[in-house]
């Protein structure tokens, strides 16, 4: 879950307020080097090592949302291709996957373009999941 510029999943801060560190310096330390946390400032490097990688999304609508709000078009058709691998196809034309991932602009967009087996695309309709 993300609130403001942090970055956090929140069963493990749980964890870690249930035994909080017994110093501030301690705790500084301990976050810095969590891998559940992640603490954005100015710098675009920090912005794009907090924000959600395409394999690390659900293939939902919140997890199309995390990673097309990140404006990046290489992002979101790595996402789309993964979308692609679920409904039993693999990608065959990258320059046309990334066409489509700097247009698309829903999840439900993507949905509807999987069920209309884009020629960028070979299928497999043994090994998809159904539309």
């Amino acid at each position: 879950e993300q609130v403001g510029g942090v970055v956090v999943n929140l069963a493990q801060l749980a964890a870690f307020a249930a035994d909080p560190p017994s110093s501030m310096y301690d705790m500084v330390s301990l976050l810095k080097a969590a891998a559940w946390v992640c603490i954005s400032n100015a710098t675009a490097a920090a912005s794009a090592a907090c924000s959600p990688g395409a394999a690390d999304v659900p293939l939902t609508d919140p997890g199309f949302r995390l990673v097309h709000a990140q404006g990046n078009a290489t992002r979101t058709a790595k996402f789309v291709a993964r979308v692609v691998a679920h409904f039993g196809g693999h990608v065959t034309d990258a320059a046309g996957l990334a066409s489509f991932g700097g247009a698309v602009a829903s999840f439900d967009g993507v949905v509807a373009t999987m069920a209309s087996k884009p020629k960028w695309a070979a299928w497999s309709p043994g090994k998809a999941c159904t539309l």
